[in-house]
């Protein structure tokens, strides 16, 4: 049987990116997310978790932004 993966309806933001992510508190975790996709080795499994309006989103795209630069 041929695996085939399904679509699902979402939409990026276009302006969620890593050169824009203003949270302070969590810059060194959008920089650390960055290098691993620019950089990858071995591709490590990433969880992000938090409290609300803390730009969990906004990472999560930009790292989808990110991959398709690749």
């Amino acid at each position: 049987m041929k695996a085939s993966q399904m679509v699902l309806g979402v939409k990026l933001r276009d302006d969620a990116r890593f050169d824009n992510f203003h949270g302070d508190r969590n810059r060194s975790a959008a920089q650390w997310l960055e290098l691993v996709c620019r950089e990858p080795s071995g591709l490590p499994v990433v969880v992000i978790c938090g409290d609300s309006d803390t730009g969990k989103s906004h990472l999560l795209q930009a790292i989808c932004h990110e991959s398709e630069q690749m």
